[in-house]
C-alpha cells in the first residue's frame, strides 16, 4: 500500500469556510519516499481568518496572487493517477490527520465531483483515499501519556521536538511534509 503523506495550510480551521492555500503529499512505498509534489493554491470564494494568516505567515492579497485552486487541483490528481495500484487506495498519513481529510475531502467535493449519466454524483476522494486516515498526532499522544504534563503544547514543532527531530525555520508544506515522515518513522519504531 502506498501512503501519502500529507501537509497543508488553510484559510482558517472549518473547511466549509475556508480553503488550502498550500498543499505537500509524500508519496511512500514499503518505507521509502517514492515522489513529492507541492504547490501554493488561491482557494477561491473562502473565508480568511486572520490568525490562521498569523500563524502561517501570510497575506490574504498574497493568496490571490497563488494558481486557481481547480488548476491546483489537477496537479494533485495527476500526482495521485500517477501512483495509483488497481484495487487499492492510498493511507493519508498527517498530523491532525482529521483537519487535512476534512479539508481535502472538501476541495474534492468542489473540484472532483462527477456526476453519471443518471443525474447521481460521485466524489472520487473516495476513489484515491481510505478512511479513516492514520493520524501521526495520535501515535505521538500515546507514546508520550507518561510524560504529557511536561509538553507545552502539542503543536507540530512542539512533538518534533520533543522526539529531538529538527524543526525548520519556516513552516513551509514542502520542508513539513518530509518532517512529517521523519516523525512517523520515529513513532513507528518506538
Amino acid at each position: 500500500m502506498i501512503k501519502i503523506f500529507i501537509s497543508i495550510k488553510t484559510t482558517g480551521t472549518i473547511p466549509w469556510k475556508h480553503g488550502i492555500t498550500e498543499i505537500a503529499m509524500l508519496a511512500v512505498k514499503d518505507g521509502r519516499a517514492i515522489d513529492q509534489m507541492f504547490t501554493k493554491m488561491n482557494p477561491g470564494e473562502v473565508e480568511f481568518d486572520s490568525k490562521a494568516l498569523e500563524i502561517n505567515n501570510e497575506k490574504q492579497e498574497t493568496i490571490q496572487q497563488y494558481i486557481p485552486q481547480e488548476f491546483a487541483f489537477n496537479h494533485i490528481e495527476k500526482f495521485l493517477n500517477k501512483h495509483t495500484v488497481p484495487d487499492e487506495k492510498f493511507m493519508i498519513v498527517a498530523y491532525n490527520a482529521s483537519f487535512v481529510y476534512d479539508f481535502l475531502l472538501n476541495m474534492f467535493k468542489k473540484h472532483g465531483t462527477v456526476v453519471d449519466e443518471s443525474g447521481n454524483k460521485h466524489n472520487r476522494f473516495f476513489d484515491y483515499f481510505y478512511s479513516p486516515a492514520l493520524d501521526v498526532m495520535q501515535m505521538a499522544n500515546i507514546l508520550l501519556l507518561d510524560i504529557r504534563p511536561t509538553i507545552p503544547d502539542f503543536k507540530f514543532n512542539t512533538i518534533c521536538t520533543a522526539f529531538e527531530l529538527p524543526t525548520p525555520l519556516d513552516n513551509s508544506c514542502f520542508k513539513q511534509v518530509r518532517l512529517l515522515f521523519m516523525l512517523y518513522n520515529k513513532l513507528s519504531t518506538s
